[in-house]
């Protein structure tokens, strides 16, 4: 429900696939984020990418260090290994977020933008009019 009132995608890795699974049975599976490039959704955390990921953490370390509220994630970014990243929950999720927002191919600023339509995804408005439930929540 959060992917939905905050209109976002959720950065899952391919290696998870109950997840992914999860969303898809739900109906929400336009909320997993899928790379303009591949044609299934989740983010692969191959060595390529976690290297490519602690360049630009180290870039945003660098640039932006003060705007960092979160002690636990900067004690992690001191012990991240690109080779073992299993404890490094969060340093791993602030490097997806990075390289999707610094990458060209993955903002959705630089290219086409897809609008998803929240009223189809949500399973408890299937099959009913959207406009009359929005109007009773709104007041209408």
């Amino acid at each position: 429900m959060a992917l939905c009132f905050y209109g976002c995608n959720a950065l899952i890795e391919n290696n998870k696939p109950g997840i992914i699974y999860y969303l898809e049975e739900k109906g929400c599976a336009d909320f997993c984020f899928m790379p303009p490039d591949k044609n299934t959704r989740g983010l692969s955390a191959t060595l390529k990418t976690t290297t490519y990921m602690a360049e630009l953490t180290d870039q945003y370390i660098n640039d932006h260090i003060n705007n960092v509220w979160f002690e636990g994630l900067i004690e992690e970014w001191l012990q991240f290994d690109p080779g073992d990243t299993t404890k490094s929950d969060s340093a791993m999720a602030a490097g997806y977020a990075l390289m999707l927002i610094n990458n060209h191919k993955y903002n959705p600023k630089v290219g086409k933008k897809e609008d998803i339509d929240v009223l189809n995804v949500l399973p408890f408005l299937r099959g009913k009019s959207s406009s009359n439930l929005l109007g009773k929540k709104l007041g209408f």
